[in-house]
C-alpha cells in the first residue's frame, strides 16, 4: 500500500512555503484592453456557469493502449535490471526512523538514525551489509536515467561484496549497482542509476533499498523510503511533446508546477498531482481520471474569489479548493501540466437557453495526436457537444495563456503576487474557432 505521508507533507509545505505579500502596483493605462465586451460578460463581469455532474456523459475513447515491453526485452536493454518477486519482500518492513532534506535537483537526502526491527527478523544472511545514508531522486520521467547515491557499512568481520538495489515496489523492478571487498567496519557510496521505463503508470511510485552479498545473493538489509518517487510523463519529440512549442507546460502565474529546481516546496506542489493521475499509462486515461478528482476536491463558492478573478493554483489549495469553473480548469491544468499533459486553459463564452450571456472556464489536454476535451467544473471528459446539446448557443473560445498577474494593474484587479488574476487581461487571449 502507498504511504500518503500526510504528515510529513504538510510539515514539508510549512516549512518551505513562501508568504504572499500583496503589492499595490502603479496603475497602468490599459484602455485597450477594454475595447469590446467580453463574451460571456454581463456588465463587465462573467457571467460564470454553476457546476453539474455530467459524468455519464463523457466519452472515452483512448487512442492506444501502452504495452509494456517483455522481461527479456527489458534484460537485454538494461542488463542491470532485477524483476522483484513481491512474496520475497519484507511484508512487514516499516519505515525507519531518518532525518529528511530536500535538494534542489529533483532529490532528498536521508540519513538513517534508526533500524526497523521487523526488518532486522527477515535479514537471511550471517553477513551484515547495512544502509548509512541515501540521495534518492523522486522526480522520474519516463524513458529518463535517475541517479541515486547509497551509502552502505560493512558491520561484519570479513570483507564483504554484493549489490545494492533500487526498486520501485509497485512496479516490482529494480536497478543494481555492485560493491566489491568492503572491509569491515568501512563505508561505501555506491551509484546506482535508475532507468524510468516508458511503458509506465504515472503518479506515486514508493522507492525501498535493498543490499544482497555474494555468494549466495543474500539480503541483509532493506529501506522503505519515507518519501514515494513521482513519475511523469517525457514531452520529447519521440514521446508526447507540446505542439505549440512549450506554451502548455509552462510553469506561470496561475500554474506553480516545478520549473527549473526541483525543491521539497517543488514536491509538495506536484504530490498531488500525482495522487490524482495515479497508476494511468497514457495522457488520456490520465487527464480523465484527473477530471472527476478535480471535481470532488473543489466547492464551488460564487463570489469566493471575486467574480472577475482568477485564482492560481496556490491561492486554490490555500483556500479550501474554493472558486467557480475557471478556478477548477486552473486545479485541473496544474495537475496535468505537473505530470507532464501539454494542457491549454480555455475561456468559454455562450448564450443560455434564456439568452442570457454566460461565461464558462475548462481546459483541453494533448493525447499525443489531438485535442481532448476536460470540463472538471461539468465532470465531463471528451464530449465538446455537452454544451450545445444543454441549450447553449453563440459558443465562443479563447485559449488563455501566459498568465501574469503583473500585466494588468487596474481599478479592478490593483493587486500584483497576489495570487489573483484579472479573468481576461492578465492573459495573452487567442481566439479559438472550434475545439
Amino acid at each position: 500500500m502507498k504511504s500518503k505521508n500526510a504528515v510529513r507533507i504538510l510539515t514539508l509545505l510549512l516549512l518551505t512555503g513562501a508568504f504572499i505579500v500583496p503589492v499595490m502596483a502603479e496603475e497602468k493605462d490599459v484602455a485597450s484592453l477594454n475595447t469590446f465586451e467580453i463574451p460571456g460578460c454581463i456588465n463587465g463581469s462573467p457571467n460564470w456557469v454553476g457546476p453539474q455532474d455530467l459524468s455519464e456523459y463523457s466519452r472515452y475513447d483512448p487512442p492506444f493502449e501502452v504495452t509494456e515491453p517483455s522481461k527479456e526485452t527489458q534484460k537485454k536493454l538494461n542488463p542491470n535490471v532485477i524483476f522483484i518477486n513481491t512474496s520475497d519482500m519484507p511484508t512487514d518492513a516499516k519505515v525507519s526512523s531518518e532525518e529528511v532534506i530536500f535538494n534542489s535537483d529533483g532529490s532528498y537526502s536521508v540519513m538513517r538514525t534508526q533500524r526497523d526491527q521487523n526488518v532486522e527478523n527477515e535479514l537471511k544472511s550471517t553477513a551484515d551489509v547495512r544502509f548509512v545514508n541515501a540521495q534518492i531522486s523522486w522526480y522520474w520521467v519516463q524513458d529518463s536515467i535517475v541517479r541515486n547515491l547509497i551509502t552502505i557499512h560493512n558491520s561484519g568481520s570479513a570483507p564483504a561484496s554484493g549489490k545494492v538495489i533500487v526498486i520501485s515496489t509497485e512496479d516490482r523492478i529494480g536497478y543494481y549497482n555492485t560493491f566489491s571487498n568492503i572491509p569491515p567496519s568501512a563505508n561505501e557510496t555506491v551509484l546506482v542509476a535508475f532507468k524510468v521505463p516508458t511503458a509506465n503508470s504515472v503518479g506515486r511510485k514508493p522507492i525501498a533499498l535493498e543490499v544482497r552479498v555474494d555468494p549466495n545473493d543474500a539480503r541483509t538489509d532493506y529501506w522503505s523510503m519515507p518519501f514515494d518517487g513521482i513519475e511523469t510523463y517525457s514531452n520529447n519529440v519521440d514521446h508526447y511533446p507540446d505542439p505549440d512549442g512549450g506554451t502548455n507546460l509552462e510553469a506561470s502565474g496561475l500554474y506553480h508546477i516545478p520549473d527549473g529546481a526541483l525543491s521539497g516546496e517543488s514536491y509538495g506542489q506536484i504530490i498531488e498531482a500525482a495522487t490524482a493521475g495515479d497508476d494511468t499509462t497514457t495522457p488520456y486515461d490520465t487527464a480523465s481520471q484527473i477530471i472527476p478528482y478535480v471535481y470532488g476536491a473543489m466547492n464551488y463558492t460564487l463570489g469566493y474569489p471575486e467574480g472577475h478573478y482568477t485564482a492560481s493554483d496556490i491561492w486554490i489549495k490555500d483556500h479550501q479548493y474554493c472558486g467557480v469553473c475557471d478556478e477548477y480548469a486552473t486545479l485541473f491544468n496544474s495537475f496535468t501540466r505537473g505530470l507532464g499533459i501539454p494542457t491549454r486553459q480555455y475561456y468559454m463564452g455562450m448564450i443560455n437557453s434564456t439568452g442570457v450571456p454566460t461565461a464558462h472556464g475548462l481546459a483541453v489536454i494533448w493525447d499525443g495526436g489531438d485535442w481532448i476535451h476536460a470540463d472538471p467544473t461539468w465532470n465531463v471528459f471528451d464530449n465538446p457537444e455537452v454544451y450545445t446539446e444543454s441549450g447553449y448557443s453563440n459558443i465562443t473560445l479563447s485559449n488563455m495563456i501566459h498568465a501574469d498577474d503583473n500585466r494588468y494593474t487596474g481599478s479592478d484587479d490593483p493587486f500584483i503576487n497576489d495570487q489573483l488574476l484579472h479573468f481576461w487581461n492578465d492573459f495573452e487571449v487567442i481566439p479559438i474557432d472550434n475545439f
